[in-house]
């Protein structure tokens, strides 16, 4: 078995390398890396085993890296050589997507009970019942309610806001609060509902200072990657320009 041990120290100098760090990997994708990172060190440790690093082949392979390495490392730096601040680049930037990025709508989040239209009187009995405490609403959905998912969802719904919902749909789950727990049945489309409250966020707008470091690191990487670009192109206007190539030397290679 393998008994590897991994720190962030670790994971940290193995971005390093890939010329990323850890702040630019989401945490959804980092089991992802840690994987890759595992498969890597296991496979390390059996060529160890079997002492495939002192071979001629293996200290070929390093010195060929070792100069591709020192390439990347000399590209890298030069790409970076004269980064402007791009703060005030920031801004204008924050300025321009705030509406539609930066801003950030009340949402709701509700359970609800569906029934079909044609079941008024059992909709006022259930609301009847949940205003008395007869009845829960986790019980009503599992014994009343239409929803096909509901043995998965207990009636809860995904977080939504204005629009992600028939206007009748929000202006009922909207009305509910701690004080005002249970909707009245209302019909929606083919459908009747009761909406039970579960929680509310209200609109937010982030700040400058809340998305500053994410807006300066794209410019920066995008800056980056240009500057690489322009590197390179010139690096092979340079061999266009004083080398000479021997047509049987190509032969010969």
């Amino acid at each position: 078995s393998n008994n590897l041990q991994i720190d962030k120290q670790q994971i940290q100098s193995y971005l390093e390398f890939q010329q990323a760090t850890l702040d630019q990997v989401p945490i959804s994708k980092r089991e992802q890396l840690l994987e890759n990172w595992f498969i890597r060190e296991s496979l390390v440790k059996k060529a160890k085993e079997d002492k495939l690093d002192s071979t001629e082949k293996y200290h070929q392979a390093i010195q060929e890296f070792r100069q591709d390495l020192l390439a990347k490392l000399a590209l890298s730096k030069l790409s970076k050589k004269n980064i402007p601040d791009f703060i005030e680049r920031a801004k204008e930037i924050y300025q321009a997507e705030k509406s539609s990025k930066y801003q950030f709508p009340e949402k709701l989040r509700v359970k609800q009970i569906i029934l079909s239209k044609e079941k008024k009187q059992l909709a006022d009995d259930i609301y009847q019942k949940l205003n008395s405490g007869e009845l829960t609403f986790d019980k009503a959905v599992e014994q009343y309610s239409n929803e096909p998912r509901k043995y998965l969802s207990k009636g809860l719904s995904y977080w939504f806001n204005k629009g992600q919902k028939s206007n009748v749909f929000y202006q009922n789950a909207n009305a509910l609060s701690q004080d005002n727990l249970i909707s009245k049945p209302f019909e929606d489309k083919d459908k009747l509902i009761i909406l039970s409250f579960v929680d509310k966020k209200p609109a937010e707008t982030k700040t400058f200072n809340d998305v500053k470091d994410e807006i300066i690191s794209t410019l920066e990487q995008d800056y980056i990657v240009t500057e690489r670009k322009v590197t390179s192109k010139k690096i092979k206007q340079e061999f266009a320009e004083n080398m000479e190539i021997n047509p049987e030397f190509l032969n010969e290679l």
